[in-house]
């Protein structure tokens, strides 16, 4: 390798290298806030889960054909 190649080697890996560090003390000295939208509480779910728990927790009026019979195919 010539000088040239070995120079431009050792800038573009301090470069790189630097960056990651720089990042990592950026993320060190000033850590993500939680939101309040991040928390752990139980959320309501899309429709397909509202729609797959009423159809199958037992209840026969809350099914999703609201409680009509399936129909037969003959």
């Amino acid at each position: 390798m010539s000088t040239i190649s070995v120079v431009m080697m050792i800038v573009a890996m301090v470069t790189v290298w630097g960056g990651l560090l720089l990042a990592l003390i950026n993320i060190k000295r000033s850590p993500e806030e939680v939101d309040e939208l991040d928390t752990d509480t139980p959320s309501e779910g899309s429709r397909e889960d509202a729609a797959h728990r009423a159809a199958t927790d037992g209840d026969p009026g809350s099914r999703v054909n609201g409680g009509a019979a399936p129909e037969s195919r003959i």
